[in-house]
């Protein structure tokens, strides 16, 4: 399935710089069967560029044709904490209040990350989290988020700045694609801690005003 076929069945259009790294190919292996990645592998792996490959982070991108498949997850899950009182009835949340959720990656754990949609319009990245089945958000900067998660590579899994890690700093802005081609790490290390609290104050109650206070 291509973007442009997975955003028409959806409705929604993907935030500007996930479409632009897919505009580069960097995406394609998202777009084909697991056959055809297995098939292709040392060659995605030797290609530097390939989204999300070569990253040491605790998350894979999901393939288009796994999207349906992880929405259908969420909901169900969090359906079934509907009876707690933890969230509104998820059918009255899109059909009413218009929210959607466009999985993108996943863990091993079970955790979903996903672009959250009200009425269509992007609004945040949010990780929903299988252990706890609740979601939090990281604001709705996705550069800001790349720039984080390749941080959190460099400095907490002590990944070196390779090819990889270049390669991927080249979809970032110049400020944070500098820090990354200089191995600036204490720039780095900064620039993640920023992030990160800017992301902390995204609370919970800020997500849940912002899709569903809605006035009667």
């Amino acid at each position: 399935m291509k973007l442009e076929e997975l955003e028409k069945s959806q409705g929604i259009k993907f935030p500007e710089l996930f479409r632009k790294i897919y505009d580069t190919g960097a995406m394609e292996w998202m777009t084909q069967p697991d056959s055809w990645i297995d098939e292709h592998r040392e060659e995605l792996e030797n290609s530097h560029g390939t989204f999300m490959w070569g990253v040491e982070v605790d998350w894979e991108p999901l393939l288009f044709d796994e999207i349906e498949e992880e929405q259908d997850y969420i909901l169900t899950r969090l359906k079934e904490s509907e009876s707690k009182g933890n969230w509104t009835n998820t059918d009255l949340l899109s059909k009413k209040f218009g929210l959607s959720l466009i999985p993108f990656a996943h863990t091993e754990g079970g955790d979903v990350y996903a672009f959250a949609y009200k009425d269509k319009e992007f609004r945040d990245i949010i990780l929903y989290r299988n252990d706890e089945n609740d979601i939090i958000s990281y604001g709705s900067d996705f550069e800001k988020f790349l720039t984080w998660q390749m941080c959190f590579a460099v400095i907490v899994e002590e990944q070196e700045i390779d090819e990889d890690i270049i390669a991927h700093a080249q979809y970032l802005n110049d400020e944070h694609k500098n820090m990354f081609e200089n191995k600036d790490i204490e720039l780095i290390d900064k620039t993640m801690n920023e992030i990160e609290e800017e992301m902390d104050n995204s609370s919970d109650e800020d997500l849940l005003n912002k899709f569903y206070k809605i006035e009667e």
